[in-house]
This record gives structure tokens, sequence and C-alpha cells, in this order.
């Protein structure tokens, strides 16, 4: 199974202890990921977490096969994936970001714009980064007024893009 076809959920920061626990940095906010007992995918393996401990806003780990400092050590910065059949469905209007990363962005002329290549978290809204053919970057807020229609299937988004964009 390749990383494309999958969801990533964590990313390991740092190691734990002397057993060979992992400390993991959460990119979903479904708590049970990181329960023990669950399945995740590393390194494009299935593994079982044997034992998991949720701190104030990471999680410790001890992963089947990795109890050890030295085999933990080779897993820092690695991200922790899921099958997409393994998250729950979104409601109306709700998407996850791998859904986004990747759309065609297209004004209310239908003038191609470019891709959505991040992310931005932000207090008050998320923020699109779209990057055009020069690899220029244009920072859209993902707002109801600036985000007209969002179209997964055809990989698209649309926009109306304010004047001081």
């Amino acid at each position: 199974m390749m990383e494309t076809d999958l969801v990533a959920v964590g990313q390991i920061f740092s190691i734990f202890g002397i057993k060979g626990q992992v400390k993991v940095r959460p990119l979903s906010d479904v708590a049970s990921r990181f329960a023990t007992g669950s399945k995740i995918i590393l390194n494009n393996q299935e593994v079982l977490i044997q034992k998991a401990s949720k701190q104030k806003w990471y999680y410790i780990l001890l992963l089947d096969n990795c109890n050890t400092p030295e085999k933990a050590k080779t897993l820092k910065d690695k991200f922790i994936y899921v099958k997409p059949s393994q998250t729950p469905h979104q409601q109306n209007d709700t998407y996850y970001y791998y859904e986004l990363i990747g759309l065609d962005v297209l004004n209310i002329n239908q003038e191609h714009l470019g891709t959505i290549s991040n992310i931005l978290t932000t207090g008050a809204n998320d923020v699109y980064v779209i990057t055009n053919d020069k690899n220029e970057e244009i920072l859209i807020p993902a707002i109801k007024s600036v985000v007209l229609e969002i179209d997964i299937k055809n990989q698209k988004m649309t926009i109306d893009q304010p004047s001081w964009l």
C-alpha cells in the first residue's frame, strides 16, 4: 500500500523512556486512533498499538515490535497513517485535509488559479495555500464568502477571489 493511498493521522516527533515508546503529534481529532489495541500504518506496515497514553497535546505510544530506544529513534519524524476507510464520514461542507490538498482552484470566471498545496490552521479559520504554475503562492481564507463550491468528485474548488487578495 502506497502512502498516497493513506491518510496521515500523526507524526512521531520524539522517543520516550527506555521501553521504545514514541511521542506522537496528532494530525487527527479522532482520539480512538491512538487507543491501546488500535492498528496504524507505519513504514507501509500495519502496526498494533500495545499501549497508549494521552498527554497534554500529544500521545505516548508503545508500538508492536518497537521495544528499545534505538528502534524508536529510527521512527523519529515518520508519519502514522490509516486507510481512508478508517476515517469517519464528514458532515456536509466539512472535508478532511487530504481531500482538499491537490484540488484545482478556479475563480468565478473559471480561470485556473493553481492547486491547493497546503492548509494553514489559524485561530479564526483555515487558510488554503494555492500554488500556481509559476510556483507562486496565493493565500485564500476558508470562509463561505470566498469558497463558493468544493467538488471532490471532479477535484476542483471555485472561489470568489476578494479584491484585497
